[in-house]
């Protein structure tokens, strides 16, 4: 069994909501692997409950695994994967970490703008009230810290595209600057915008 390094992973088959686990290689510390699984608490989508493990080596490492009889999906907890897979589920015999890359602006706007036609005429109005051109944002993770496009800010927040839920949130910034992750939606901007009351 080939487990990606540092990649977040959807644990398809628990019963715990947005059940997702990270390997990280701990050789300079410890000499072994770090297992961190993070979950979402039922009371609340915006907190989350974490755990983590840890094991000697690599034989180790499958042993967890093996026992655990997890089946991840690599590739739906990361979302866009270049090449012949698509956006068909990779297992982590098959996925190849090095095939994975953050969604580009070029990307982005051409999904916005897909995503505009399936819009009503008042989501359109107002989104293009606030549109921005798509730019980067420090976002901390529950993994650690990556980079967010913002599409629009918003009377409320700034509309970002989440492109490992492969989803729009809205985020404030912190006082360092900071988005953080607030849970495991996929929404459309459709779906964002009913939320905000915009139908």
């Amino acid at each position: 069994m080939s487990i990606p390094r540092d990649i977040p992973g959807r644990i398809i088959n628990s019963d715990k909501p947005g059940h997702r686990v990270k390997v990280s290689d701990d050789a300079e510390d410890t000499g072994g692997f770090l297992i961190l699984e993070w979950w979402d608490e039922p009371s609340d989508s915006r907190q989350s409950a974490t755990f983590d493990s840890w094991v000697t080596d690599e034989s180790a490492l499958q042993a967890f695994f093996s026992e655990t009889g997890w089946q991840v999906d690599w590739q739906g907890a990361l979302g866009h994967v270049r090449g012949d897979a698509g956006t068909v589920a990779v297992s982590s015999e098959e996925f190849d970490p090095s095939s994975w890359e953050p969604i580009s602006v070029n990307e982005l706007e051409a999904l916005v703008t897909s995503q505009l036609n399936e819009c009503s005429q008042a989501q359109r109005t107002y989104f293009d009230t606030y549109r921005v051109a798509p730019y980067a944002v420090p976002f901390q993770r529950r993994y650690g810290l990556e980079h967010v496009l913002v599409v629009a800010h918003l009377p409320n927040g700034l509309l970002y595209f989440e492109d490992v839920e492969e989803g729009f949130e809205l985020g404030n910034l912190d006082a360092n600057g900071r988005l953080y992750d607030c849970g495991c939606n996929q929404l459309s901007l459709s779906q964002t915008l009913v939320r905000l009351g915009i139908r």
